[in-house]
């Protein structure tokens, strides 16, 4: 049975820039579902070393969340009738038995997890014989694309310098609150942009908080209250981490207020 299979995240290094929060956020919520994350440097992921009851999910970028356990990917396939499923977003994300997977590169000739998963999305022939299919209710995990969800106006991440001080200021229709929806892209990509510019964790010259003195820039604190609000209409990985990551932020000047419906 491979209901009790292990579960390998492999995720291509190309152009990273290390600390990036979209990585951390990868790596915490695979550790907190028990999964292993194995990094390849390039473009040339393979099925290296990995065993055929294992479950893979193939992310062509650390950036990402897992939803949850290495049984709800199980589920998943067995639930769909599928051998492989693909999360079709900006980023495509593949899954499935390594068995499986090794199976669909020998039928469609290929060499590699990158080359096998542009196919595979774009391919209906190869999709039906190797029995893949999307996963177009986003259950397994959902990926994110930097800032480029940010669009239609809503936030522009411009970093304004007035006396040491930097700030995000905001542009367009930008909502007053932004709704944390796992089906709705758009919003993610306002709430993660958001909180990285609370948090500093992405771009700290840009933040609200103190950024480590790696030169001689020195980035004060606003001396203006805080105020964070959350409506939580379903809770899900990237919320947890997002609050997690503002809650570290100074506890005297910031107020946060959580609403879960």
């Amino acid at each position: 049975s491979h209901s009790k299979a292990q579960a390998t995240i492999i995720t291509c290094l190309m152009d990273w820039m290390p600390g990036r929060v979209e990585e951390q956020r990868l790596r915490a919520s695979a550790n907190l579902n028990n999964f292993t994350i194995k990094v390849v440097h390039g473009t040339n992921a393979t099925l290296e070393k990995i065993n055929d009851r294992q479950i893979v999910m193939f992310l062509p970028r650390p950036e990402g969340l897992i939803q949850g356990s290495p049984q709800l990917l199980s589920n998943a396939l067995q639930d769909r009738k599928a051998d492989i499923l693909l999360v079709v977003k900006k980023i495509t994300v593949l899954v499935g038995y390594a068995s499986s997977i090794r199976r669909a590169m020998l039928i469609g000739k290929m060499a590699t997890l990158p080359e096998l998963t542009l196919t595979l999305s774009t391919d209906a022939v190869l999709r039906n014989k190797v029995r893949a299919k999307f996963d177009r209710l986003n259950a397994i995990a959902f990926a994110f694309n930097q800032f480029s969800s940010i669009d239609n106006g809503g936030l522009e991440m411009i970093s304004v310098e007035e006396k040491d001080r930097y700030e995000v200021r905001f542009s367009g229709q930008a909502p007053v609150l932004l709704l944390a929806d796992p089906n709705n892209a758009h919003a993610r990509a306002l709430l993660l942009a958001t909180s990285d510019y609370l948090t500093g964790e992405q771009r700290p010259v840009s933040g609200c908080q103190n950024c480590q003195q790696m030169t001689d820039l020195k980035v004060s604190k606003p001396k203006e209250l805080l105020m964070i609000a959350f409506l939580i209409l379903a809770p899900h990985p990237f919320l947890y981490a997002t609050v997690e990551g503002i809650m570290g932020l100074n506890n005297k000047t910031t107020h946060i207020y959580i609403y879960n419906q």
